[in-house]
């Protein structure tokens, strides 16, 4: 039959241009972060008791809302580029266009995708506390649930449907 190799899956021309896009996401992601751990680093380092004592505790206040500032931007700007791979291996287009286009994809849906994305951190921790076993299990279950969540991200965009099963409604068995 037909030798298959790893070259057949690694497509040469798409790399660079795949690992581009990914430094276009994350280096903002990265400096906010960074920002953010050496904000709380430079906190801890204070002396707690002293600033009490003195009177000045309200100078902590303006540093925590900062902080809480700075997870809630981090948190939203990651929200709205969680589609920028699929938009760039689904359409071709790369780099900024892809980041844009998943901007726009996800435009009036932050909550949807919040509560996506809380539904995977809590299907992946329960695969982990099965002994890593149910992690397979768990990880396909949440690709499945992000692959249909930008079909329908997508079709809404583009006002095209794509017969994804639905669910109008849920009926428990009754005793």
């Amino acid at each position: 039959g037909v030798q298959v190799s790893y070259r057949d899956f690694m497509v040469y021309d798409k790399v660079l241009p795949a690992f581009g896009t990914y430094l276009i996401f994350i280096v903002p992601l990265a400096i906010a972060f960074s920002a953010l751990v050496f904000g709380l680093e430079y906190i801890s380092q204070i002396d707690a008791s002293a600033i009490f004592a003195s009177g000045s505790e309200y100078l902590l206040i303006p540093i925590i809302i900062f902080a809480a500032l700075i997870c809630v931007l981090l948190f939203f700007y990651a929200i709205r580029m969680y589609f920028y791979m699929f938009i760039a291996i689904d359409t071709g287009h790369w780099g900024k266009r892809a980041l844009v286009e998943s901007w726009n994809m996800t435009k009036g849906h932050t909550l949807f995708l919040t509560k996506l994305l809380v539904a995977i951190i809590v299907i992946n921790i329960i695969g982990i506390f099965i002994l890593f076993a149910g992690l397979v299990v768990s990880l396909s279950i949440t690709f499945i649930m992000t692959a249909f969540a930008y079909t329908y991200l997508r079709d809404d965009m583009y006002g095209t449907s794509s017969n994804l099963p639905t669910v109008t409604h849920l009926a428990l068995p009754s005793e």
